[in-house]
């Protein structure tokens, strides 16, 4: 109910640039993102329509939540989920997360908890459901990374907690699991963009390293 009212609410800075760029597929190659955030943004005008694409991330937004109460629940218990649910639905910042024309604010969230949920049924998985398991965190990353480049650090950070928890196997074996993953999660996502490079000529790879190379050289501290 408070973000019903924000959902007509006017477009600012760099909500202009999305609204304007989803209007059709060559506009889209302006956005210098990996694919699915012009397809995602897309589909959202086409949808809602441009006057209410605010719509998408809220509905982002209530996918997220349902996600964080169920992390929590299972690694912190029912009460510690409840109240960090609380908490999400009244702060400033997610009000504006969930209605916010962009990428970080709703849609990363909900595919960083999305893995984190994959990844927590993984590891309590029995044998023969931990495949199962991990194809969806696999799936959830690549997702992650299709959105924006900058989801990597979601996957190191799993990647990290995956070396650091203490398990039946050695320290070692579990680096070395780590890396193999992590190489094989960077060779798919590479194929999967030259794939859509190959079929979706809207989405520019060359766009996507030259702004991600921005970043790398310093160009925004």
């Amino acid at each position: 109910c408070i973000r019903l009212p924000g959902i007509s609410l006017p477009y600012h800075q760099d909500e202009w640039k999305i609204v304007s760029a989803s209007a059709s597929a060559e506009r889209a190659s302006g956005l210098a993102h990996p694919p699915l955030t012009q397809l995602l943004f897309r589909l959202d005008r086409e949808l809602f329509g441009p006057g209410a694409m605010r719509i998408l991330p809220l509905i982002f937004s209530l996918a997220t939540a349902w996600l964080l109460f169920v992390v929590l629940r299972r690694r912190l218990g029912e009460r510690a989920s409840f109240i960090s649910l609380a908490l999400f639905a009244v702060t400033f910042y997610n009000i504006w997360a969930s209605l916010q024309i962009d990428t970080d604010g709703a849609i990363l969230p909900f595919f960083f908890l999305l893995a984190v949920y994959a990844y927590d049924r993984w590891r309590i998985a029995p044998a023969e459901r931990r495949v199962h398991w991990l194809i969806g965190l696999t799936l959830a990353l690549l997702a992650g990374l299709l959105v924006k480049l900058s989801f990597a650090l979601v996957v190191g950070a799993l990647a990290l907690d995956f070396i650091l928890t203490p398990s039946g196997q050695s320290f070692g074996r579990r680096v070395g699991l780590a890396i193999v993953s992590l190489t094989v999660i960077g060779m798919l996502f590479v194929v999967i963009l030259a794939i859509i490079n190959s079929i979706y000529p809207s989405f520019s790879w060359r766009a996507m390293q030259a702004h991600a190379s921005y970043y790398a050289e310093g160009g925004r501290n």
